[in-house]
C-alpha cells in the first residue's frame, strides 16, 4: 500500500476522463488512494487510463450518469 493522506481510501470520480476530473484522479493516485474513473466514452476512458498506467490502483468504468 502506498503511504499518503489518502493511503486506504477508494474514490471514485465522475467525468474523470479529462480536464479537472482527469487531474484529480491523478492527484488521488498520487496520494495513495485507489481510483476509479468513469467516463461517458470508451475512448476517452482507456486514453487517461494508459495515462495513468504506472498506477496499479486506477481502474475505468464506462458509464453515464
Amino acid at each position: 500500500m502506498t503511504a499518503g493522506p489518502l493511503a486506504g481510501r477508494r474514490i471514485l470520480i465522475t467525468g474523470g476522463s479529462r480536464g479537472i476530473g482527469a487531474a484529480i484522479a491523478a492527484e488521488a493516485l498520487c496520494s495513495g488512494a485507489t481510483v476509479t474513473i468513469a467516463a461517458r466514452t470508451e475512448a476517452s476512458l482507456l486514453r487517461t487510463r494508459a495515462e495513468l498506467e504506472g498506477h496499479a490502483r486506477a481502474l475505468g468504468l464506462q458509464d453515464d450518469v
